[in-house]
């Protein structure tokens, strides 16, 4: 959380690893020739503007237009057509239009951005420009409060350049130029667009696709070459923050019925590595498919296979871990994993966006003075009576899933932009302790 405060932060060690030798400048960190320039606007600036990258998106663009200029477009952006929000792109500055774009606008005008500004844009701006859409991105436009929706101003635009591409990704361009901020809240905004741009390749073998264009039904058979661009990552690191898009992209897109697979595929096998990352995303679409008006693909369904599924309609939702055919017993820790990662969110007070489809299953949990460890002790064959009681291998190992998939959503960078205090925060962590 310092770190991610800092103007030029210290290297990640698994970005070293993997992206530096001889000290060379490491992935996400600005090139040499950029550093003299960070650090003269750092003197200028002085020691107490610490909060520089997220606080520059606070300021407001001027309510000043030039003289003939279509304010009436300007004003109507929310409304806007992708086809006039265009127009509108062209017409007025970035900040102006990206002041005024409703939260479902973000991922279209990071594709319009990609696909109309970026290429016209001179190179030696180019750095600063995917910056600014960074820290959009992460910290969310001033009108929007943190809201996690202001992810789509630099995903669209990472998704896009890279999906409208054939060429192999280059790595030390993303390094360089298109994600240079050194800090997990960023990788993980930047690495999370990439993993979406492989289903734009797929889908462009099919059909055309442009700035105003929509991942439609993903198919099955798209899955492993998709995955190739996260596949090209030069860490493990790297390339589960990938899969972190990859797998929302699969979810929103891919209808389980209309493929003719199995509702949790293709999390229950052993086709794809992050099988955690992708049951986590696989149940964060249960409670979405309930709201009117999202356009995805199958997840109303997929939620019904869900409900019906082991003991759930029972109350025990974590029955569906054990009652589903899994390749593996990696998959059902992978399983206790995602579901505690989403479900858990609604039994403490911290976070409960998406706990409230779950809570209905475990109303016990919501009132619990100990919800982690009630959660946790229900994957587990024996529960040990006291603290001093050794666990079986198996128990031990889903004991671990469940804590950190628990814990996940509060001690990533989703605390920030959900203002988690550190004090609801560490409720989780007095249960282990007591």
């Amino acid at each position: 959380a310092v770190q991610s405060h800092r103007i030029a932060p210290p290297r990640h060690p698994a970005l070293s690893s993997h992206l530096s030798a001889h000290n060379k400048p490491t992935m996400l960190q600005p090139p040499p020739s950029r550093m003299a320039v960070i650090g003269k606007r750092a003197l200028i600036m002085g020691s107490a503007i610490s909060l520089i990258a997220l606080a520059s998106v606070t300021v407001h663009p001027s309510a000043l237009l030039p003289e003939g200029m279509n304010t009436t477009l300007l004003a109507n952006v929310p409304s806007l057509s992708c086809q006039e929000l265009q127009q509108a792109v062209a017409q007025f500055s970035l900040d102006d239009v990206a002041d005024r774009v409703s939260l479902f606008q973000t991922h279209q005008f990071g594709q319009i951005v990609a696909g109309n500004v970026i290429p016209n844009t001179p190179s030696n701006e180019l750095y600063d420009l995917y910056r600014k859409l960074l820290r959009w991105g992460v910290a969310g436009y001033s009108r929007y409060d943190g809201s996690l929706f202001a992810y789509g101003f630099y995903h669209g635009t990472i998704w896009y350049l890279l999906g409208m591409s054939n060429e192999v990704v280059d790595w030390k361009k993303i390094q360089y130029e298109q994600c240079t901020y050194a800090t997990y809240e960023f990788v993980a905004t930047c690495a999370h667009g990439m993993g979406h741009a492989g289903f734009i390749r797929a889908q462009r073998q099919r059909q055309p696709f442009d700035v105003c264009g929509h991942v439609r039904g993903i198919h099955s058979d798209d899955l492993e070459a998709a995955w190739g661009i996260c596949a090209s990552a030069p860490s493990p690191w790297l390339q589960r923050m990938c899969s972190n898009g990859y797998y929302h992209a699969v979810f929103e897109q891919m209808d389980h019925v209309e493929n003719k697979i199995h509702w949790m595929y293709p999390c229950n096998t052993m086709l794809l590595p992050f099988q955690e990352m992708c049951f986590g995303w696989l149940f964060i679409h249960m409670p979405l498919s309930m709201l009117p008006g999202l356009p995805f693909q199958g997840v109303v369904s997929r939620r019904k296979a869900f409900e019906q599924a082991g003991n759930v309609s029972k109350g025990d939702i974590q029955s569906v871990c054990f009652s589903e055919p899994m390749e593996t017993e990696w998959n059902q820790r992978a399983c206790i994993w995602g579901l505690s990662a989403v479900a858990f969110g609604g039994y403490w007070k911290g976070q409960s966006s998406l706990g409230a489809y779950f809570n209905m299953f475990r109303p016990d949990l919501v009132k619990s003075e100990t919800p982690l460890i009630g959660w946790c002790s229900t994957f587990l064959d024996h529960v040990p009576s006291k603290p001093s009681e050794p666990m079986s291998q198996s128990d031990e190992r889903r004991w671990l899933a469940c804590i950190s998939g628990s814990t996940n959503l509060a001690m990533s960078h989703a605390w920030r932009t959900h203002r988690i205090p550190l004090a609801e925060r560490s409720l989780l962590c007095e249960q282990l302790l007591a």
